[in-house]
């Protein structure tokens, strides 16, 4: 059993060594800063002062989408390393792009070789130094959202990028106003969504209440007369029920609801991670072992290839929504009850000592501090930490393993209505920023929800 356990262990390690030497070494990463829709209708994405034509015909159903592509490995890439680079619109013909950002030499090299689909923008091999980058701003016609990269990197891979970005709700909106009239026959000055203006509630969990607040604040930089408060509820979408009707409320939350009476909108997938202490010098567990020791039966982790030391699990306090992705995801039933209330002095016999933690910043101080610990929390807060993430079943989170099945612990964060939200009401027009402007999202580690799983 111990041989097995060991074995196990040496082949995750050999996985994931493979993964941080190789493939990691060269990759292209890919952000969508914008996907929405440009109309003179009130209540829509963005609203334009008169209808958009294109050499004298106005075009039906126009969307703008701003891609940013950026080289996020560890080396320099020329153009030998790229392959059909494709950025794809499905559902949607392309009219127009404008490279709205890249340095001189990138630039140019779009310039001459940059070819436009129907539904697609192919990239020329093209030279990109380490952390050079460009954004595509594509003037659309069709009414589907959507947008796919692929592409092949020698020695790497193409991946969804979800480093944090520069403040990009208001560099999105400020590159729009700016390219798009590059991209149409005649400039036509952008007005401001009227709509917006009004109080609205969110209700979330403490694990989206951080995204929530910033998008708010960004949110009312550009809406004049717009008020949003947001409100923790650590169970945000029974609250909403319990309110009944309320046309000024949404609920935020991970996991699905099947009450016919709510309207739910995909807004991110957020990736979440196992953590130990440093001292276990453990590189990651299959589920089944983190199973073992959360149900008390691996107590030392010389049983999972690791010293001889004590296991202490710290979770979650039974109100947490990422505890309940963890069960869910991960264990596949209930925590057991803690042991200890301090993470130090036992409390109750039997199994690994237990202790419960009432956020993920107390959680990781405390993985970080007591030797032999493991715990869980979301990337972005693993990555603001110093505690050490793990490998599950040889995969550390990313957005690419979870899309092809390979890693197991994420879920979908998502917006809640008692109801529709009629497009031309505060709550309405502050669903629509969300979804087209993913700021606040992506700079706490969430994948906005632009594609698979969501």
């Amino acid at each position: 059993m111990v041989i097995a356990l060991v074995l196990a262990i040496a082949a995750s390690a050999l996985v994931l060594g493979v993964d941080t030497l190789v493939v990691r070494r060269r990759r292209i990463g890919y952000r969508v800063l914008m996907d929405g829709e440009l109309t003179t209708k009130p209540g829509v994405d963005v609203l334009l002062k008169q209808p958009l034509s294109r050499d004298g015909e106005v075009i039906a159903d126009p969307t703008v989408a701003l891609v940013r592509v950026r080289n996020i490995g560890a080396f320099d890439l020329d153009e030998s390393d790229l392959d059909d680079l494709t950025i794809a619109f499905p559902g949607r013909r392309t009219l127009r792009v404008e490279v709205s950002r890249a340095p001189g030499g990138v630039r140019e090299a779009l310039a001459d070789g940059l070819q436009a689909g129907d539904d697609t923008l192919a990239v020329p091999p093209i030279r990109l130094r380490r952390h050079e980058g460009f954004d595509l701003l594509a003037l659309l016609s069709g009414n589907a959202r959507g947008v796919q990269v692929s592409g092949r990197v020698r020695g790497g891979r193409v991946v969804e990028d979800r480093r944090r970005p520069p403040r990009a709700a208001i560099a999105a909106t400020v590159v729009l106003c700016l390219a798009l009239g590059g991209l149409v026959a005649t400039t036509l000055p952008l007005g401001r969504d009227t709509s917006c203006a009004g109080r609205v509630k969110v209700l979330t969990t403490s694990l989206a209440e951080p995204v929530l607040r910033q998008a708010a604040a960004d949110y009312r930089r550009v809406c004049d007369g717009a008020a949003v408060d947001v409100v923790i509820s650590q169970d945000s979408v029974a609250t909403l029920l319990a309110n009944g009707q309320s046309g000024d409320t949404i609920a935020v939350g991970t996991g699905t609801s099947a009450d016919p009476r709510l309207v739910r909108t995909p807004y991110s997938v957020v990736l979440f991670g196992a953590v130990v202490n440093p001292a276990t010098g453990v590189p990651g567990l299959t589920r089944d072992q983190i199973r073992w020791i959360y149900a008390g039966a691996v107590t030392n982790w010389n049983q999972v290839g690791g010293p001889d030391l004590p296991i202490v699990v710290i979770g979650r306090d039974a109100s947490s929504a990422t505890r309940r992705t963890f069960e869910s995801k991960v264990l596949g039933k209930a925590e057991p009850a803690p042991t200890s209330n301090d993470c130090v002095t036992r409390t109750q016999p039997g199994g690994s000592l237990r202790c419960e933690a009432g956020s993920s910043a107390e959680l990781l101080a405390r993985v970080a501090a007591i030797r032999g610990a493991i715990g869980y929390a979301d990337v972005g807060a693993i990555e603001k930490s110093g505690a050490r993430p793990i490998a599950i079943e040889g995969n550390t989170p990313d957005i690419a393993t979870v899309r092809g099945g390979g890693y197991p612990f994420w879920d979908v964060l998502s917006t809640y209505t008692f109801g529709p939200a009629a497009p031309d009401s505060p709550v309405g027009a502050f669903l629509r920023y969300l979804r087209i402007t993913p700021a606040a999202a992506t700079a706490a580690g969430f994948v906005p929800c632009t594609g698979p799983p969501c």
